[in-house]
């Protein structure tokens, strides 16, 4: 088994039989009980038997299921690849295993197939990505003459609805799926599906967010931040591209940074992006992505350089911020709930006109009205008592 760490997380049970036989103990004292790769490859499947991977958990044949128009309940299309789902099958498998007859799910981990039915750019390869598609419903073809909806979920119609020869796209629900707790995440989005929580969508291109973080190199890292009389003091974003956790850091900085200005505190504190394949001597070099540095100047001359936590841990990321930069009464208006913000972005909510970029404090605020009205309930119930329990056994009994 310890041969197979890291390479297979499917569940197994030890066959006994041969591994208590003759034979299995002669094979072992011929290999002089070393445990080596070739072993484990001849006798792994004999001694072990698969209790369930993600073929048992969900169908693999995924382009002929999404093609296909006989489903008779919604469809969960799951793309991760190979990398992750052995690191995640467990947590996936106990997430799903109790909507087996309410959703038929079907997986990939084909990026070529996926990509050839799903945009699966839009969230990088270390989030599950995880699609609803449900055939009975559907989005007629809007004409230019129809009125102006506020929700997609207005014009849904179930297909008995939908007029003879009307064009039509199936309805299809998405939301990232974030690592932190993903067996909570994926059952949280199945059950706002269930619920009628959450709206379809028309597929749409990715779209760069919007920000108040200036991007700069090292040919003007000294004209903007340096000799820039205006900057007393600042924050650096050190990125790499194609890193998860810079892309996913990087979408609450650009909300941070947005905040900043709606409060009146960007010109006191503004913010910067840079890649790490600029060399910057003030910053010292970049052994790792994504880093956040503070930054403070006397003058013409930076005198403290200090690295701050990253924004996906707010808590600390803003203490540690009203600490060097001597604006807590500014800095204590800032609040970012993360992981609203990077959802807002991938579903272009951040995007709107009207948007409010600090609606994440309401919602979470209304979650935790609802989660503590929830549990006071839960805790209200009566419980049984003996009296209780034994009046139910009578009058089961009569």
């Amino acid at each position: 088994m310890q041969a197979y760490e890291g390479i297979c997380r499917d569940e197994f049970t030890p066959n006994f039989d041969f591994i208590q036989s003759e034979k299995f103990v002669e094979v072992i004292q011929k290999n002089e009980l070393q445990f080596t790769q070739q072993l484990v490859d001849e006798h792994f499947d004999t001694a072990f038997q698969r209790t369930s991977n993600t073929q048992f958990i969900m169908n693999p044949n995924f382009e002929s299921r999404y093609l296909a128009s006989d489903a008779d309940i919604p469809q969960c299309f799951v793309y991760v690849p190979d990398e992750y789902m052995r690191k995640y099958v467990h947590e996936i498998k106990s997430a799903i295993e109790d909507y087996q007859e309410v959703f038929e799910f079907v997986y990939t981990n084909d990026y070529g197939v996926a990509s050839r039915y799903l945009y699966v750019d839009e969230f990088p390869d270390v989030m599950p990505f995880f699609l609803i598609v449900d055939k009975s419903k559907k989005l007629p073809i809007r004409r230019i003459e129809d009125p102006v909806i506020k929700k997609m979920s207005d014009i849904v119609v179930d297909s008995d609805q939908l007029k003879k020869g009307q064009d039509f796209y199936y309805a299809k629900y998405k939301e990232p799926i974030f690592l932190s707790n993903m067996e909570k995440e994926i059952q949280k989005f199945l059950e706002k599906y269930l619920e009628g929580k959450i709206d379809p969508y028309f597929q749409t291109q990715k779209m760069h967010q919007y920000t108040k973080v200036k991007e700069i190199c090292q040919d003007t890292f000294e004209r903007e931040i340096v000799y820039n009389r205006d900057v007393k003091q600042c924050i650096v974003e050190i990125f790499k591209h194609d890193c998860p956790s810079c892309m996913y850091n990087g979408k609450v900085f650009n909300a941070f940074s947005r905040k900043l200005d709606k409060h009146g505190v960007s010109d006191k504190l503004p913010c910067f992006r840079m890649s790490i394949e600029n060399k910057v001597p003030y910053l010292g070099s970049f052994a790792y992505s994504p880093i956040y540095f503070f930054v403070k100047k006397d003058g013409d001359n930076i005198t403290e350089v200090s690295i701050l936590d990253i924004p996906v841990k707010y808590d600390g990321f803003i203490s540690q911020l009203k600490e060097y930069t001597g604006l807590e009464k500014e800095l204590s208006k800032i609040k970012v709930i993360p992981k609203k913000q990077v959802q807002y972005h991938f579903q272009l909510k951040d995007l709107d006109p009207g948007f409010e970029i600090d609606q994440d404090i309401k919602e979470q605020a209304d979650e935790d009205a609802e989660e503590a009205r929830k549990e006071k309930e839960e805790k209200d119930k009566p419980k049984d008592t003996d009296k209780t329990k034994d009046d139910k056994k009578d009058t089961n009994n009569k």
